[in-house]
C-alpha cells in the first residue's frame, strides 16, 4: 500500500485531530506540511509528524509558492476562507479534505463543484 503525502493549510482543531490520527498509522500517512499564521499550531503538527523533512508556511500564499507537495491537503482555515485555497488546491492538483461549510456563496460552491 503507497503511504498517502498530507499538508494542511489551517492548523486549528479540526485539522490536528486529523493530523493526530493519521500519525498514528505512519505506514498509511506521512504528514510533511502545513501552514497557519500561528506558529505554535504548525509547531503540534510538526511535532506529531516526525518527520524531519517537514515544512512549514506561515499563510497559503506561500504554500502554494512551492510545486505540489502532498497528495492530499487538509483546508481548514476559518469557514469564510474555504474558498480560494480550496480553488487553488484543485488547481494544483491536489486531492482535498474540505471541511463544511464548502464556501460562504453559492456562486462559489458551483465554481469548485467537479
Amino acid at each position: 500500500m503507497k503511504q498517502i503525502t498530507l499538508s494542511a493549510i489551517g492548523c486549528g482543531n479540526r485539522t490536528r485531530i486529523y493530523m493526530t490520527n493519521a500519525a498514528k498509522m505512519p505506514e498509511k500517512y506521512k504528514i510533511v506540511a502545513a501552514a497557519d499564521p500561528v506558529s505554535a499550531r504548525i509547531n503540534y503538527v510538526k511535532k506529531i509528524s516526525n518527520n524531519p523533512d517537514f515544512k512549514s508556511f506561515s499563510s497559503d500564499k506561500d504554500f502554494f509558492a512551492e510545486e505540489k507537495l502532498s497528495d492530499v491537503v487538509i483546508i481548514g482555515t476559518q469557514d469564510e476562507f474555504h474558498y480560494k485555497p480550496c480553488k487553488e488546491a484543485l488547481q494544483k492538483g491536489y486531492n482535498v479534505l474540505l471541511e463544511k461549510p464548502i464556501a460562504p456563496h453559492v456562486e462559489e460552491i458551483l465554481e469548485l463543484h467537479i
